[in-house]
C-alpha cells in the first residue's frame, strides 16, 4: 500500500513480474519489494540514504584497531622448555 497524490493507499504493482507490493521503512528511508520477485525499489536518492546510513552505523561499529603484542624472544624459550 501506498499514499497516492490525494492521500488515497493505492497497491503498487511490480514493474517486473506484476506482483503485489510491499512496502516499509528502513533506516528512515521508504522502500517499496515485490511479494512475488522479491526485487527491491527505490525512489530517487533513496539508495544514496540507505548508503549513507549504513555507512555511518559501519563508521560507529568499528572500533579501531590495536596491534596485538609480539613475544619477546625469552618468553618464547621459557614457554618451550
Amino acid at each position: 500500500m501506498h499514499a497516492g497524490h490525494s492521500g488515497v493507499m493505492t497497491t503498487l504493482t511490480c514493474p517486473k513480474c506484476h506482483g503485489e507490493m510491499r512496502s516499509y521503512e528502513r533506516s528512515g528511508v521508504h522502500v517499496d519489494q515485490c511479494a512475488e520477485c522479491r526485487g527491491i525499489f527505490l525512489d530517487r536518492g533513496e539508495l544514496e540514504r540507505l548508503v549513507d546510513a549504513e555507512n555511518s552505523w559501519a563508521d560507529r561499529a568499528v572500533a579501531p584497531a590495536t596491534p596485538c603484542p609480539r613475544p619477546t624472544t625469552r618468553a618464547m624459550t621459557s614457554a618451550m622448555t
